[in-house]
């Protein structure tokens, strides 16, 4: 990628960060010749105009080449999908498994970039996921399976996933990581030269040292905060040309990216209204104790940043709309006399069949979460009636409808029931941390049984860095400080990026 093209990207990105910073939630414009949002303190005039811009600069990224290999080698594909097992349960079907990545190498071997790995996994969730890794592990939720109205839509969305791993989108989160090592580095140097200067081995940072580390940590999240999202944004709508560049290349119906794009929009819709009436239902009456408190408080620049943080955390997607106009654009562009499939019906391709066949698994696990809510209002009884129906025929061994029935009967105090449960958890090939330490909280075997228990869990999932933070803080919960001590040395020497985590955990 040329020096040029770098910068217009990095220029794009911080264009739509101020952008997101100035205009907050700005509504999105309906107008066939307003799809692109409007852009905070300029007329409807200049707005084309700047849309015109960015069309000139896509003509002028003709040039595709493949990017050069990056500095970095990706992370071990196994301890990543490790780390994704901690906290998000895999569904363990090979049928599923075999569908969707018979179409993960269709799109590889369509795609500019076929020679890269990549691995497609299901994920429980009825909500639509879909993520990629520096791994090339895709993470595709169930949700996905059960809403997609063709299987173009899912090959775009398969499609769209492979194009962050082929213009290694990771990069820019290394820059970040780097960044956060670097804070690593100055405190230990701090440590060093106060060491140095008092002779004491205990020695604490100065205030003007620690001053220096918060304004680099402001910065880091600063960075994190206003580039970071604009990049990403830029990255997605990239992300999105590489998957119209695969489907023409497949002669499939671009129109299964539009269909991505409004199903993720419609969903991001529903989700941030539910937020607004959460928290609606959720305020309360200030204390006035504590407004005159914080009223009288020294001014922090976290009182400043935290809000923006928030915000601009949560626009790394572009809308619907923007996306649809930057893909309109680029097909003009490369595809100006390309002939559009056209299809009365949607192509369902294998995905019909999958759905039948896959039926009673769609159903299990809707019951499943079913139960989970139930759990989560108290009524353990009903679930565990949900849990027991969803963890039967072709989910009889999967984690996450074992996980509820476990939890269920473990809240109703049914001891022997529960150990039965659990141990079949922990045979599955798809159970997540969170079994572990909920077996952990709350039975009543003893202080023996359950540190083999924590260490069995640990190697279950290949001692996974980020299960370190966890193990140090059950260890001091549970009395044992010195091994507790010994664990953050042993992480802070063998995976300094988890140092801060572990160190936490003593706190």
């Amino acid at each position: 990628m040329s020096r040029q093209r770098i910068q217009r990207r990095a220029a794009r990105a911080v264009t739509l960060s101020l952008g997101v910073l100035l205009a907050g939630c700005a509504a999105v414009p309906t107008t066939i010749s307003d799809k692109m949002p409007a852009i905070p303190g300029f007329t409807p005039k200049q707005d084309k105009t700047i849309v015109e811009r960015l069309r000139a600069e896509d003509a002028a990224d003709k040039v595709r080449p493949a990017p050069a290999t990056p500095p970095t080698a990706p992370p071990d594909p196994l301890a990543d999908l490790d780390n994704r097992r901690i906290y998000s349960y895999i569904v363990p079907s090979p049928p599923l498994s075999a569908y969707l990545n018979g179409l993960l190498q269709r799109v590889r071997q369509a795609s500019p970039r076929p020679d890269l790995p990549a691995h497609v996994y299901a994920l429980y969730d009825n909500t639509l996921v879909a993520d990629t890794t520096p791994a090339g592990n895709i993470f595709l939720s169930l949700g996905w399976l059960k809403q997609v109205e063709s299987e173009d839509e899912l090959l775009a969305v398969l499609a769209h996933e492979y194009g962050h791993i082929a213009l290694h989108h990771y990069d820019f989160d290394e820059i970040a990581n780097n960044q956060k090592r670097l804070k690593l580095l100055s405190t230990g140097f701090f440590v060093l030269r106060q060491v140095v200067n008092t002779g004491n081995a205990s020695a604490t940072l100065t205030k003007g040292d620690t001053d220096r580390l918060k304004t680099q940590e402001n910065l880091i999240q600063v960075m994190d905060a206003v580039i970071h999202p604009g990049w990403k944004r830029a990255q997605e709508l990239d992300a999105d040309k590489y998957a119209l560049d695969t489907l023409m290349q497949m002669k499939r119906a671009p129109k299964g990216l539009t269909d991505f794009f409004e199903h993720v929009d419609a969903q991001d819709t529903t989700m941030k209204l539910a937020a607004e009436k959460a928290a609606k239902e959720t305020i309360k009456t200030p204390d006035p104790a504590a407004a005159a408190a914080a009223a009288a408080a020294k001014f922090s620049w976290g009182d400043l940043l935290d809000p923006l943080l928030v915000q601009l955390k949560s626009a790394t997607h572009p809308s619907a709309a923007e996306r649809s106009l930057s893909i309109d654009t680029y097909r003009d562009l490369f595809y100006p006399t390309a002939s559009q499939p056209v299809r009365i019906r949607p192509d369902m391709g294998g995905l019909a069949k999958v759905r039948t066949e896959n039926k009673q698994l769609f159903a299990n696990y809707e019951k499943a979460r079913e139960a989970e809510i139930k759990l989560k209002n108290g009524d353990a009884k009903e679930a565990l009636k949900l849990a027991r129906l969803a963890a039967s025929g072709p989910t009889a061994k999967h984690a996450y409808p074992l996980a509820q029935q476990f939890q269920a009967q473990m809240t109703l105090r049914q001891t022997k029931d529960a150990d039965a449960t659990f141990n079949l958890i922990t045979r599955a090939d798809d159970p997540t941390w969170k079994e572990y330490d909920f077996y952990l909280e709350h039975s009543q075997a003893d202080q023996k049984a359950k540190d083999g228990m924590m260490e069995a869990g640990f190697q279950k999932f290949h001692e996974a860095p980020t299960l370190q933070a966890a193990r140090i803080a059950y260890y001091k919960k549970s009395g044992n400080l010195k091994l507790a001590n010994q664990l953050v040395i042993t992480c802070t020497a063998r995976t300094p990026d988890y140092r801060d985590g572990c160190e936490k955990s003593l706190k």
